[in-house]
């Protein structure tokens, strides 16, 4: 068995030669360096970059950048998913493709009601989970102070895991019925208590 040090400092084992899925995770630092994603990477417009550099962020940097992703998601409409009738007949493959993209329509829900509110986090945290591979036991949250016809908040609770490390971040997020339109205001970690 090989020994290495994950990024926390922790000793992490893994038989040689054996793949990094099955490597243990370890909780992320802030000194820990992560390789941009595609899209960023694409996006990125630093004209004095050396050509080949590998572009890295901080962990703070990834999960800002999630937040960003995740507003786009909510924000997608998906036109297959916006019925129960649609979403039984959509096999598990269709559901995860780009074809799924989005959440469906609540423009018809009440969303004073709690059991639209299920509906509403059980579609939001299937859409997450489909969509956003970086976060995994995805589960979202209402608040239970909103007056009727206001914006509904609620927050997104998810492990962010970036090999070799994960962590518990939450996104809170509101939901402006009026308009049809998702924001993520405020993006973090769960506080040291409760890392993974």
């Amino acid at each position: 068995m090989s020994e290495g040090r994950c990024p926390s400092g922790r000793l992490a084992q893994a038989g040689p030669g054996a793949p990094l899925f099955l490597r243990p995770l370890c909780t992320m630092s802030s000194a820990l360096r992560i390789r941009r994603g595609l899209f960023d990477r694409l996006l990125a417009t630093d004209p004095n970059a050396p050509e080949g550099l590998i572009q890295t962020c901080s962990v703070e940097q990834l999960r800002d950048t999630v937040a960003r992703d995740l507003e786009r998601l909510l924000n997608a409409r998906s036109a297959l998913l916006s019925t129960q009738a649609c979403l039984s007949s959509v096999g598990p493959q269709a559901r995860s493709s780009v074809m799924c993209f989005g959440v469906p329509d609540f423009a018809g829900r009440v969303m004073a009601s709690s059991e639209d509110q299920r509906f509403i986090a059980v579609s939001l945290a299937k859409a997450i989970e489909a969509h956003e591979p970086r976060l995994r036991q995805v589960a979202v949250e209402f608040s239970q102070d909103d007056a009727p016809g206001r914006a509904l908040q609620f927050t997104i609770r998810a492990t962010l895991v970036v090999r070799p490390a994960r962590e518990s971040v939450s996104f809170d997020a509101v939901l402006m019925p009026s308009m049809s339109r998702y924001q993520v205001t405020q993006a973090r970690f769960a506080s040291a208590g409760h890392r993974l």
